[in-house]
């Protein structure tokens, strides 16, 4: 609630992004409140003896994060001090265990309320390099947390007098996406569009409303973990000519490599955010092959849905289109098939305009259609 509240920063295209998508770091930091679920006594033990790991499995922020409700992708050095709170003033020996107050008195086990966090993009390096509590401070209940780190941030592009002739730049380059899927953990009857954003691109291009298929939860064909509860959410399928090809300001593989497209799947109606992630470009343009992707969704610190399909940069100016389920290249007029059938998915009295198809089409169609059902294509593994 508290970082929906927060306006960090220059307005931007990004300002719609929550907080740690819109910095290379974030770092968090103060007096959480997380308490350790432990018996006073218990905890007292540990401390004596400096047995501080111990107490994390009992620490709630550290159980909240394996559970993705809070704080999701944040990094903690590990804790090699005794908890912070709540000291008796003027001591750094004694805790005090009962809290007197008008309202009655409060129990208060010594717990770690006092955290720094840190959040950082895809593939930037960052070395927490001290974590600690300065014990000579005294005038609080709370002893001060201290934390130390190494981070590296992105660079200005610029262009080497060397650059070969495969990373010159070429006005035909373009990004291209093939096919999206999204599975989104939302009630609501709106259809989707997937939104791109980057500072590759001018502009916010967006995708055609995708049809929509409710999906019963397949743990075997997602990496999606099980304790973010989607045992049933909305399959949104995104094929070719619903995307729009993404034409980089400077079209040049290092330039692109160096950045990240940062995506929004929007309802088509109200264009309000259901769920956001960010797509790494630096593994994905060295070659023109397609790349396949898995993008986990989120939205105000909570994991929410799962992104996934194909991506690739290509020179090419006629796209090539590309079987889900096999590396052969597909006709055309079988993949409006396909697509029209999963529209008769979305919309059970639409009639599909492929009515004339060879057997061989039809039978894509239906293969297609019986993979979105069951969950993923199981083509998202080929390339």
């Amino acid at each position: 609630d508290i970082s929906r509240q927060l306006n960090l920063g220059r307005k931007s295209k990004f300002s719609s992004f929550d907080l740690p998508l819109r910095f290379d770091h974030l770092f968090w930091l103060g007096d959480l409140n997380y308490r350790l679920d432990c018996e006073y006594r218990e905890v007292l033990e540990r401390i004596k003896v400096g047995d501080y790991n111990g107490l994390m499995k009992y620490d709630q922020l550290k159980a909240q994060q394996m559970q993705g409700n809070v704080f999701y992708d944040f990094k903690e050095g590990e804790i090699n001090f005794p908890p912070s709170y709540r000291y008796k003033r003027g001591s750094r020996d004694d805790y005090v265990y009962i809290k007197y107050k008008t309202t009655g008195n409060v129990h208060n086990v010594p717990s770690y309320c006092d955290r720094i966090l840190l959040h950082s993009l895809p593939q930037l390096k960052q070395t927490q390099t001290g974590y600690f509590s300065n014990l000579q401070y005294k005038a609080s209940d709370h002893a001060p947390v201290i934390a130390t780190y190494q981070v590296s941030t992105r660079l200005q592009y610029v262009s080497s007098k060397n650059t070969d002739v495969e990373n010159e730049n070429d006005d035909s380059l373009k990004i291209r996406f093939p096919i999206l899927q999204a599975k989104i953990k939302t009630n609501s009857p709106d259809r989707f569009c997937v939104k791109f954003f980057s500072y590759l691109l001018e502009g916010t291009p967006t995708s055609k409303p995708a049809p929509r298929v409710l999906a019963e939860y397949n743990e075997e064909l997602s990496s999606f973990p099980v304790q973010y509860g989607l045992s049933k959410c909305d399959v949104s399928y995104w094929g070719p000519g619903d995307i729009p090809e993404l034409e980089p300001i400077l079209p040049n593989r290092d330039y692109i490599s160096n950045d990240y497209i940062f995506i929004q799947v929007v309802s088509h109606g109200s264009e309000e955010c259901y769920g956001q992630g960010i797509l790494t470009m630096q593994d994905k343009v060295k070659t023109d092959t397609v790349q396949p992707f898995s993008v986990l969704l989120r939205l105000h610190d909570e994991v929410c849905g799962e992104l996934r399909g194909k991506v690739y940069l290509s020179r090419n100016a006629v796209q090539e289109t590309r079987s889900l389920f096999s590396d052969q290249l597909i006709n055309p007029d079988w993949t409006s098939n396909m697509q029209d059938s999963t529209r008769s998915l979305a919309s059970p009295g639409a009639r599909s305009s492929g009515s004339s198809s060879s057997s061989r089409s039809q039978h894509w169609s239906n293969e297609y259609s019986d993979h979105l059902l069951r969950g993923y294509p199981q083509g998202f593994s080929q390339t």
